[in-house]
């Protein structure tokens, strides 16, 4: 499965992407890497699940 199928199929880790990042983007970071910073953790996670979900999917 690609990566953007699974933001398409997956509600839960949609709206857990797209909340906290709203609010970090509403944030005056100094700079960008500030906001990177912040949503990196978040956005390694989801990528990690999408790719497991993903290697599964091929198995079968």
């Amino acid at each position: 499965m690609r990566e953007p199928d699974w933001w398409r199929q997956n509600a839960e880790d949609r709206g857990r992407y797209g909340a906290p990042k709203r609010e970090l983007a509403a944030r005056d970071f100094a700079c960008v890497y500030g906001y990177n910073n912040a949503t990196a953790p978040l956005i390694h996670e989801l990528h990690a699940r999408a790719l497991a979900a993903s290697a599964v999917e091929e198995v079968w």
